[in-house]
């Protein structure tokens, strides 16, 4: 989701992407549990709006990118030219 880099910051990002659907599921079953109507519904909708933003995010990534391809021709010594167009 997140792609994948080198930067230190991306512990952070980690953290704030479980934070994000972690409270609020953890609200959900709090305030279900304290039969809270009110806050089960707003920490549920919560939930769908993250799962929501996830789905959307997922399915409009970049594509990844193609494994880079030569750009010359390499001849290696005990086999044929393999080149093309050589």
């Amino acid at each position: 989701m997140f792609g994948t880099s080198s930067y230190e910051g991306d512990g952070y990002l980690t953290w704030a992407a479980w934070l994000g659907t972690g409270l609020p599921l953890i609200g959900v079953v709090v305030a279900a549990l304290g039969r809270r109507r009110g806050w089960t519904w707003f920490f549920a909708i919560c939930l769908v709006v993250a799962g929501a933003r996830w789905v959307d995010d997922v399915r409009h990534a970049p594509p990844p990118s193609p494994s880079p391809e030569p750009s010359h021709c390499v001849e290696r010594s005990g086999g044929g030219n393999e080149c093309p167009g050589g």
